[in-house]
């Protein structure tokens, strides 16, 4: 079985290493392995034309993409809820979405970090799972420190450039992107992508573009942490093409 919608993104600006296609995680075992299915990026068609917006951009940069969590079949989600007080000592409703309303097994989501021209991750606040602090939170200020200050500013970065391609943050996660709207897609299950081609979808044509957040976004005044979060995908529609040096701009404005 194949779910058309689902898309394989093949790209050197977006590097994966799925936090759960490896041992080194919560869970102790390779999910991936375990439920039989690629480690690769799947995304779903609406996210993966959003993303494609970003290769120009992060190759003025000099700057990459490390994929944390994409693609989280149902089937894993599960497993997780099942197994998260035994492997974490916490009731999975405090860190876990709940099953049905879940972005990663609808391919809607993926968990992402900046990394530079050699793949490694450049200074940022932290993502670890295992790293319960106040730093996860996207709107977190910082102590004022010259390193501190380079965190905020990549933080804020990646937040702006996933924002200008239509993909909306959350107000729990810095390092989280989701389609607005997620909980219309439907569940994806393991046998929807198992025969998935891993051949690299040719990109004829970068689709177009949405852009330009209102100006108070970025700074911290905002009253509601809501505000991260968009639920309506009108809210991007007909908006020009992406700028990165008006993000720039914006950014240390």
């Amino acid at each position: 079985m194949y779910n058309k919608d689902i898309k394989l993104l093949i790209n050197d600006r977006f590097i994966p290493k799925l936090y759960y296609a490896s041992e080194n995680n919560i869970a102790k075992e390779n999910l991936y392995s375990k439920f039989k299915i690629t480690d690769k990026i799947l995304v779903h068609k609406n996210l993966y034309n959003r993303l494609l917006l970003l290769i120009p951009v992060l190759n003025e940069l000099k700057l990459k993409l490390i994929i944390s969590d994409t693609f989280r079949p149902i089937e894993i989600q599960k497993y997780l809820h099942d197994n998260w007080e035994r492997l974490t000592g916490q009731n999975p409703k405090q860190s876990l979405a709940p099953i049905e309303d879940a972005p990663h097994p609808r391919c809607t989501a993926i968990d992402a970090v900046l990394a530079d021209e050699k793949g490694e991750k450049i200074i940022q606040p932290s993502s670890s799972i295992k790293f319960n602090s106040e730093e996860r939170i996207p709107d977190y200020v910082f102590p004022d420190t010259p390193e501190n200050k380079e965190k905020e500013y990549n933080r804020n970065l990646l937040r702006m450039l996933m924002l200008s391609a239509g993909i909306s943050p959350i107000n729990k996660e810095w390092f989280h992107f989701q389609l607005p709207n997620t909980e219309l897609y439907p569940i994806i299950t393991v046998d929807d992508v198992r025969n998935l081609s891993k051949k690299e979808t040719k990109i004829s044509r970068l689709p177009n573009n949405y852009y330009d957040i209102p100006i108070d976004y970025w700074k911290n005044d905002h009253k509601s942490k809501k505000r991260f979060w968009i639920f309506d995908d009108s809210y991007f529609n007909g908006l020009p093409i992406i700028d990165f040096h008006k993000l720039i701009e914006r950014l240390e404005n």
